[in-house]
């Protein structure tokens, strides 16, 4: 499919000019109005060039942290809003999204309808960014529903736009048209510029999907045509459209054509200052050269934009075109500089992925940061709190004398409470950041190792140096490695979901024999593999009253437990018994190796080592601190017993149904 050049999900960025801060910083010291405040601080973080990134994230931290010293809600809401927004322009979802849903939690519903509606369209930016088109389009709903409650044009405009984009990534080419036409409607009364051109583009790119390149054509023409006129503000769409038409020319095998509506994109570029799209637009004529088999005339093409996206460090572009550069030195028979200009892609490809790795790590970082500053400002307000508490008790032990013991016994106690609760709220910090540190001890580690071994088992398969018997040995190392690999990021994010949105409990009463029998047949491929012998008890058909996908996930995690540290031949039973009268107890035995009576004492601990398996299998220990949590949220204990060398047992008891 084509490589139109076209944002197609936006959010509204922030425009800035030359930074003056004596005035606004002079009304942030001497206004009592909270809503001047915090326009003076909006108005400070919009001054400053967008990329200037630790100013902008310290004023809008010291934004946020005015509004909620001051119980402001509606410019707490203002301040998270515009923090999402700039987070989402710069690629940090996460930032941007845990500043919008904070945003919309405290967003006055009545009198504030247009904010919120703005707020759920840019969430629906952010899921729509990662990939999650069923929650970008249930946001996006929500907000043209709004926007059409209120008769604002602009607002359904924007909506329909990104309705569209979402449904033709989605697959839906038939509902993406229906919402551009849409767009188009209501648009025609706001007759705006940038809005047409948008609508243009896209119905466009769905023409150019269903093959139908003229019509494709005539979109992209009317959306160069409107930018034409517009000038310097819509250069960027200018070049845009040109480089979209001169790829449909290609497309069509106009190769004439194709070249020159590519240079003329490139000659706007360089007029209007856009590096990334001239640098682009040289690549893409290299291309066109080498869909005619010109490949040495796509070679000297080819060789300029490297120099070029180098220097300006555009890394995508440097890995694109060290790929054709390789492609026509194969075509051309000369394999010494195929090889030579393919060992430099790898190089840049593992660079572009290595940060882009550490972009997520660092997004990740900073969402953390924030929480636990948010966290600490809590702190720091119940410690205010407390002291005018202590203030006030004295000025009610000396007004009213006689009731002063009382008095001084009610604030002794709450006091008394409160130093608890920081208490508790130090702990959860220091909790907070062990597991942060374990996080990401198994991203950095037990991730990145595996899949290091893997790009190394696949590197060796894809020279073609093995025999049978080797490549069906590495095969299974890449197999291994995989589910190893797939396990791990199974228990991070069932982890990651229940620290950021807490775990919820869906009870219900479900046969225990059923789910067992299913996660049996789930790992049925790993007991083959080691040929372990599996015995489930009759007793075991029960009805059992939880939340049947904790009860999978115990059950499944506690099998592959056994499963990792028993060895070639074993055998694992599972039993189950009455327990009381109103509980079931389930246990999962091996014949493994067993474990010392310190690693039982902080096997379900969050700072536990995983230990390797009998097949060197790895592990996290997320699982079973997991296992725990379930457990117990469901009203039941889970516990364990184990002799080094003769095996382990691990129980957990649940109400009957």
């Amino acid at each position: 499919m084509l490589n139109f050049l076209f944002a197609l999900l936006i959010a509204p960025i922030l425009l800035f000019q030359q930074p003056n801060f004596r005035i606004e910083r002079d009304i942030i010291k001497k206004a009592t109005n909270d809503s001047l405040v915090v326009d003076a601080y909006l108005k400070i973080i919009k001054s400053f060039n967008p990329n200037q990134t630790d100013s902008i994230a310290n004023y809008f931290n010291k934004a946020l942290t005015y509004t909620k010293q001051n119980n402001y809600n509606q410019g707490e809401t203002l301040v998270n809003f515009n923090a999402g927004k700039y987070s989402v322009n710069h690629g940090e979802l996460s930032k941007a999204e845990t500043y919008l849903l904070a945003a919309l939690k405290t967003v006055d519903q009545k009198k504030n309808k247009s904010l919120k509606a703005n707020i759920l369209n840019n969430l629906g930016v952010v899921y729509g960014k990662r990939g999650d088109y069923e929650l970008a389009m249930k946001n996006v709903l929500m907000s043209l529903k709004i926007f059409e409650d209120l008769k604002d044009n602009d607002g359904q405009t924007s909506s329909y736009i990104k309705l569209g984009v979402i449904s033709r990534l989605n697959g839906d080419l038939k509902l993406a048209f229906s919402h551009n036409d849409k767009a188009e409607q209501i648009n025609k009364k706001l007759k705006d510029k940038a809005y047409q051109i948008d609508i243009l583009n896209n119905k466009a790119i769905l023409y150019a999907m269903q093959g139908d390149f003229d019509n494709a054509l005539k979109m992209f023409q009317a959306g160069y045509d409107i930018a034409e006129k517009g000038g310097l503000s819509f250069i960027s769409s200018k070049v845009n459209c040109l480089m979209n038409i001169g790829l449909v020319y290609k497309e069509k095998g106009q190769y004439e054509k194709a070249l020159e509506y590519l240079q003329k994109s490139a000659e706007e570029a360089e007029k209007g200052n856009l590096p990334n799209e001239r640098i682009r637009n040289q690549l893409n004529i290299a291309l066109l050269y080498t869909d005619q088999n010109k490949f040495e005339a796509s070679n000297d093409i080819a060789l300029k934009t490297l120099v070029s996206a180098k220097k300006a460090s555009f890394q995508d572009l440097v890995t694109e075109t060290l790929d054709l550069i390789t492609h026509n030195y194969k075509s051309l028979n000369d394999y010494k500089n195929a090889l030579k200009y393919n060992e430099e892609f790898f190089a840049e490809e593992n660079k572009l992925k290595n940060a882009q790795r550490d972009k997520e790590i660092a997004d990740l970082q900073s969402t953390y940061d924030l929480k636990k500053a948010q966290e600490q400002v809590k702190l720091l307000d119940q410690l205010n709190q407390e002291a005018i508490d202590q203030r006030e008790l004295m000025i009610l032990l000396t007004v009213l004398g006689f009731l002063s013991m009382s008095v001084f016994a009610f604030y002794y106690f709450r006091i008394k409470k409160l130093h608890h609760e920081i208490s508790l709220q130090r702990t959860l910090l220091i909790d907070s950041n062990e597991i942060k540190n374990k996080l990401f001890s198994i991203i950095g580690h037990d991730l990145r190792s595996a899949y290091n071994s893997t790009l190394g088992f696949l590197n060796l398969l894809k020279d073609g140096d093995l025999n049978k018997e080797e490549e069906e040995l590495f095969i299974g190392k890449v197999i291994t490695q995989s589910q190893s690999a797939l396990e791990t990021l199974d228990n991070l994010l069932m982890w990651g979901h229940s620290q950021i949105k807490g775990t919820k409990i869906t009870t219900a009463v479900f046969e225990a024999g059923v789910e067992v029998q299913k996660n049996i047949a789930f790992l049925k491929d790993q007991f083959l593999a080691k040929q372990i012998s599996i015995e489930i008890s009759d007793q075991c058909n029960v009805p059992i009253k939880a939340d049947v996908n904790h009860f999978d996930f115990v059950i499944r995690n506690l099998l592959s437990n056994a499963i990792k540290f028993t060895p070639e031949n074993g055998s694992i039973k599972i039993s189950c018994s009455d327990y009381g009268q109103n509980q079931q107890k389930f246990c999962v035995a091996d014949t493994g190796i067993g474990m010392t009576k310190e690693q039982i004492n902080q096997i379900f601990n969050t700072d536990s080592k995983s230990t390797l398996g009998t097949s060197k299998e790895k592990g996290t220990g997320l699982g079973l601190m997991l296992s725990k949590e379930f457990i117990e949220l469901n009203g039941g204990k889970i516990w364990t017993e184990s002799e080094l060398g003769k095996g382990s047992k691990f129980c957990f008891v649940l109400d009957k149904g």
